[in-house]
Formats: C-alpha cells, structure tokens, sequence
C-alpha cells in the first residue's frame, strides 16, 4: 500500500481526467437512460430501460467514490505516511563539479586526497535541541567518506515521525536518506550494530547539509536540526 502514494501523487491530474471523463461518460448515459424509460410505451421497453438506468447509475457511484478515495489519499493520507525505506540511488547532480585548491609542492608529484586543500565549512549547525533533536555524529563540520553510522537523537513528546536528509550545496533539492517512527532518546554503544548507514561513495565530493526533520502526531513539524558536512573521496 505504501509504494502506491508516489504512483497516484505522481499521476494525480490523469487520474482525476480519466475519473471525471468516465463519470461524464455514464452520466449522459444515465440521462438517456432516464428519458428511454419516461418515453417508453409498453412494459418491456420500461424494463429494458430500468436496467440500463441502474447500470449507469451504479458505474456514477463507482467513479464518484474513486475521484474520492484519489482525493483523499493524496491530500490527506500519504503527507501524514512516513517512508520508511531507505534511498539507495539517490539522484546525483552530475553537472557541478566540487573545486580544490592543489598545492604546488613540486614537479612530479602526484596529489592525493590528503594534499588537497579545500575552504572551511562556514555554515553552523540550526534548529539543533541538545538531548531532543540532535546530531551527535558526523557534527557541524566534519569530513566523511564511505558508509558511516549516523548517530542522532530523536526524543520529543508525541513523536509521528522523523527523517533524515542531506543536500549539495547549492542545490535546493533535499534526498531524504530513510524515516521512521520511533524515538531515538539514547546513544547506541560503540560495538552496537549500526542502524542508520549511509553510503556516501555514489556521491560526488564537496560539500553538504544533513538534517533532521522532525513531525509529532499532530502533524506539526520542528525546526529542523541542519548542520554542514564535507564528503571526501576515497
């Protein structure tokens, strides 16, 4: 039921344009139909046409109540379902290309990824409440690279759901990483088995935002905890 959403939020004008066609589509037949039997002289062609107006009428109620379970499903139902599975293709951008500075330390030589020198991430971390919504790793400037654990806290009154997300910089276009709906409100211990990896070796180097966005049971979001992170190549 859950990978359903996406398909009828996706296509929801067509939906609604082959729903309102059908329903125009029968009610001219129910209106036909309704005249046949009032014109009617002899008690067969009545029936013949009694049936034709209940046929009509029913396929009406059909298409009626589907334009309306479309409607509700999309306005009401799935803003409220969170998606609990986890992206493993996220969309890159394949157009920016990050910028580094390469010393010049001497002819022949050959830079690798610690020789590469880059700017330091100015952006601080916002809407973060320590022991309620809160990264604990990476942190506000740190580099990764490969799969890491994210470690976060998730611990409000009257959680609905939370997810995490990251975006490039530049871009506005946030990926959510997974979601789910159970409180958070301790850190895992150290030979614990990771429970919300992220590989990051799909993505290109340079900077990033991660964030976590939390919504309580009555549909009311928090600030979200947003702090900057730098991804670095193999």
């Amino acid at each position: 039921m859950r990978d359903l959403f996406p398909v009828l939020e996706t296509y929801e004008i067509w939906i609604y344009a082959l729903l309102g066609l059908a329903l125009l589509f029968y009610l001219r037949r129910l209106a036909l139909a309704a005249r046949e039997w009032r014109s009617a002289q002899f008690g067969f062609e009545r029936i013949v046409a009694q049936r034709k107006i209940s046929f009509a009428l029913t396929l009406v109620v059909i298409f009626g109540l589907l334009m309306l379970a479309e409607f509700i499903l999309v306005s009401f139902v799935a803003p409220a379902m969170p998606n609990q599975r986890i992206l493993a293709t996220p969309t890159l951008d394949l157009i920016s290309t990050p910028t580094a500075t390469l010393p010049v330390s001497g002819v022949g030589v050959t830079p690798t990824s610690e020789s590469v020198q880059a700017t330091p991430l100015a952006v601080t971390a916002e809407g973060c409440v320590p022991g309620s919504i809160e990264w604990i790793y990476p942190q506000n400037g740190d580099e990764i690279q490969g799969t890491v654990n994210l470690v976060f806290l998730v611990n409000v009154t009257n959680l609905g759901f939370y997810k995490y997300e990251y975006v490039q910089a530049g871009s506005t276009e946030w990926v959510t990483i997974a979601a789910d709906d159970v409180p958070v409100a301790s850190t895992p211990e150290p030979d614990a088995e990771p429970q919300h990896a992220w590989n990051t070796e799909s993505l290109i180097p340079g900077d990033y935002q991660l964030r976590l966005v939390v919504t309580d049971n009555a549909n009311n979001t928090f600030p979200a905890c947003t702090i900057a992170i730098r991804i670095i190549g193999n």
